[in-house]
C-alpha cells in the first residue's frame, strides 16, 4: 500500500493555523526529507530537463545536486536561512550571506529573469532568511484565500485551495530581483503532510517557466519514519 495518497478536494477544509504549521513550519517538525527530481526549464524556444536530488535538513537546510552532466551546466546549491552557496560547473565556489542579492543569471549561462534561486525550491517560502511574519489574511472577490507576509526582505502572497487547505499559488517579490510566481499542484498526503508532487515557477510574463517533478520521498519527522523504497513514482 502506498504511504501517501492523492488530496481530495472533499476533505475537509484546514484551520488556517494548522496550515501555516504544515508548510511554514517545516524546521519544527521535519528532521529531513529528500526526494529524487526532474527540472524542466523552459525559455521561448529552448526546453532543458535536468534530473538531480533535493535533500531538506532541519531547520530549513536545502542541497539540491544534480547527476551528470547536468551539473556541468546548471551547477549544484546549498541554501539555509543565514548563507548559499553555489558550485558552478561542479568546480567553482560561491558563497553569499542571506542579505546579498543573488541573481541567477550571475551563476548560470542562460537568459533567467533576475530571479534569486532560494525562491524557486518547490517549497512555500522555501528562501526564508527569517521568520515568516503573517501580514494580512484576505478572501478574493470569487471566494479564494489568500495569506500575505514578509520574510525577511521577501514578500510572499499565498492563495489557499478553500476546500483542502492547500496552497496552490505563491508570489514572491524580492528587494533587487524579478518576482516569482509559483504553482503547486498535483498533491500527495505523506504521512499527513501535504507534498506538492508538481511545481511549476514563472516569470509574470509566463514566458520563462521552470517547472518541478516530485518522486521517491524520503521523510523523516520526529513521528514517524518511512523507507523510501516503499513510495510510488
Amino acid at each position: 500500500m502506498s504511504p501517501y495518497k492523492r488530496v481530495s478536494t472533499h476533505e475537509e477544509p484546514m484551520a488556517d493555523a494548522q496550515l501555516l504549521s504544515r508548510f511554514l513550519d517545516r524546521s519544527g517538525s521535519w528532521e529531513s526529507f529528500s526526494c529524487r527530481v526532474k527540472v524542466r526549464l523552459e525559455i521561448g524556444d529552448t526546453t532543458v530537463s535536468a534530473k538531480g536530488t533535493l535533500l531538506y535538513m532541519s531547520p530549513e537546510k536545502y542541497s539540491l545536486s544534480f547527476v551528470k552532466p547536468y551539473h556541468q551546466v546548471i551547477g549544484d546549491i546549498y541554501v539555509t536561512a543565514s548563507q548559499l552557496l553555489y558550485w558552478g560547473n561542479g568546480k567553482t565556489k560561491y558563497y553569499y550571506s542571506a542579505v546579498d542579492t543573488v541573481r541567477i543569471p550571475e551563476l548560470i549561462p542562460m537568459a533567467f529573469p533576475d530571479w534569486d534561486p532560494r525562491d524557486l525550491l518547490p517549497f512555500p517560502v522555501s528562501g526564508r532568511t527569517a521568520g515568516f511574519q503573517v501580514i494580512s489574511e484576505q478572501q478574493d472577490s470569487i471566494g479564494q484565500h489568500w495569506i500575505h507576509g514578509d520574510c525577511g526582505s521577501a514578500r510572499h502572497d499565498l492563495r489557499v485551495d478553500p476546500f483542502t487547505g492547500v496552497i496552490r499559488f505563491e508570489q514572491v517579490v524580492r528587494n533587487a530581483t524579478d518576482p516569482v510566481r509559483k504553482f503547486y499542484d498535483k498533491y500527495y498526503s505523506v504521512q499527513g503532510w501535504p507534498i506538492p508532487a508538481r511545481v511549476t515557477c514563472e516569470d509574470t510574463s509566463g514566458r520563462v517557466r521552470m517547472t518541478w517533478s516530485i518522486s521517491q520521498i524520503d521523510l523523516k519527522s520526529p513521528d514517524f519514519t518511512f523507507d523510501e523504497s516503499e513510495t510510488s513514482q
